[in-house]
């Protein structure tokens, strides 16, 4: 279906009615050129012959009653005002007429009175010749030319008509380079840039007046821009990533190697304590290395979900239980739960348990300890909303995307040693976006609070 609405559409269509216009106004004046030329002359045929057969009686009577003079006269002001030139012959063929004697129109006036036809176009002007009779009975013959050519002129030849028609194809050629390069000229910025990314430069972007349009071109061009600038983000991920797992795995391993000299030299109840080391040390690698392969997994599609309906007020209350535990000085009063009651969706409860439990631990780290935690639970339409918020420093709002990137640290939020490696925030959000819902950080007031959205169990009964 054609859309007229298209910005690029209209374009094109504009550029064509143009050629189409210089295309109809150059055939407009080949034609005319051509009539004037007496090349069209169909219509015209029969009005010249008229006015030859109506112009030679009134010749001929005046020849008769005034003589030549008077045929001079008559031809002469014939030929000002109806641009006629008109020839009356005697019985014998001999020009009557002054100025028929000429070379140039004893030729002409011979050819057409040699001819069979009445009408005939001899060196592009249209001719005519017809039998009248004077006065006394005599029979001339009357033979006319339109706008005969000065004496000595040379006959007119096609080179004028091909001087217009070489315009035109000029113009229009030109016109149809210029559709072209307007077509192509955005194209060829779109292949640069594109031939700049494979080459390596990721920093290449689509630059110029195209981006500045409302078409499909620039549409085209901010769209790879666009995904120039993720390539780019996600390449630099990617390097950051791998810069950041080394510098993890690397800080344990060092402690593993200084434990282990110092269970080489200690004795007694030191290697016991250093065996211990050890064994954390151990324990914190196998940690993150199954946190990465839990990361890689999401982010590849390879997780296994084992879809079951879960109640998130319950999973809410489970998780909570177990970090009150944990914390026996605060106990549970550290987080305040709000919730409706039971509200359930479709999902793997364990990585919903994974998600929401790195999001509150998350927030118990960083909030203030005397101000706690507060996780809020409701249904909005078809879509289940946790919030949960700490009334920590927050984080500047220029990171809070950033926040769900491997190994990112908010520099203002959390010091090196506050634990963690990086990876929980991230870990959210790809088992979040599995469940096809979305995860949102933001600064509320003093702290920060995460919301988590997930499509609500449509087969859960509402009361």
């Amino acid at each position: 279906m054609i859309s007229l609405r298209s910005g690029l559409f209209r374009r094109i269509l504009f550029w064509f009615l143009i050629a189409m216009l210089v295309a109809g106004l150059g055939g407009t004046a080949v034609t005319i050129l051509l009539t004037r030329e007496g090349l069209l002359f169909s219509g015209r045929k029969e009005l010249l012959r008229h006015a030859v057969a109506t112009q030679g009686e009134r010749a001929a009577a005046l020849y008769e009653e005034e003589g030549r003079r008077g045929l001079r006269d008559f031809a002469h002001r014939l030929r000002q005002e109806t641009e006629l030139h008109l020839i009356l012959l005697g019985n014998e063929g001999i020009p009557l007429t002054p100025g028929g004697q000429s070379p140039m129109f004893s030729r002409m006036v011979e050819r057409m009175r040699r001819s069979d036809e009445n009408f005939a176009i001899d060196r592009g002007m249209p001719t005519a010749k017809a039998a009248v009779t004077g006065p006394s009975g005599e029979t001339y013959l009357a033979v006319g030319f339109l706008r005969p050519p000065p004496e000595g002129a040379p006959p007119r030849t096609a080179l004028p008509l091909l001087w217009w028609f070489g315009l035109i194809v000029a113009a229009g050629t030109l016109f149809c380079v210029l559709l072209a390069d307007h077509l192509a000229r955005p194209m060829r910025r779109l292949q640069e840039t594109s031939l700049h990314l494979a080459g390596g430069d990721l920093t290449a972007r689509v630059e110029g007046p195209m981006l500045a349009g409302k078409d499909e071109l620039a549409e085209l061009g901010r769209s790879m821009n666009y995904m120039a600038s993720r390539i780019e983000g996600l390449v630099n991920g990617q390097r950051r990533l791998l810069r950041d797992i080394s510098h993890e795995l690397r800080s344990p391993l060092a402690r593993l190697q200084v434990a282990l000299e110092l269970a080489r030299r200690g004795g007694g109840g030191q290697a016991e304590r250093h065996l211990d080391r050890i064994e954390l040390e151990s324990r914190r690698m196998e940690a993150l290395i199954a946190q990465l392969l839990s990361l890689v997994r999401l982010q590849n599609g390879r997780e296994e979900i084992h879809t079951e309906d879960v109640d998130l007020d319950a999973l809410l209350r489970e998780i909570i239980d177990d970090t009150a535990y944990e914390e026996t000085e605060q106990g549970r009063e550290r987080v305040a739960f709000q919730s409706p009651g039971s509200v359930s969706v479709r999902g793997d409860r364990t990585l919903l348990h994974r998600a929401f439990e790195n999001i509150l631990r998350n927030a118990l780290r960083h909030t203030d300890p005397d101000a706690g935690v507060v996780a809020t639970l409701k249904r909005e339409g078809d879509r289940c909303i946790v919030g949960i918020r700490d009334f920590g420093e927050g984080v500047p709002e220029e990171e809070l995307q950033s926040i769900f990137d491997p190994f990112y640290r908010s520099d203002s939020a959390r010091s090196p040693g506050e634990g963690g490696a990086g990876i929980g925030l991230a870990i959210v959000r790809e088992g979040i976006a599995a469940h096809g819902g979305d995860v949102e950080a933001r600064n509320a007031g003093k702290g920060l609070e995460v919301v988590v959205r997930l499509p609500a169990n449509h087969r859960e009964r509402r009361t």
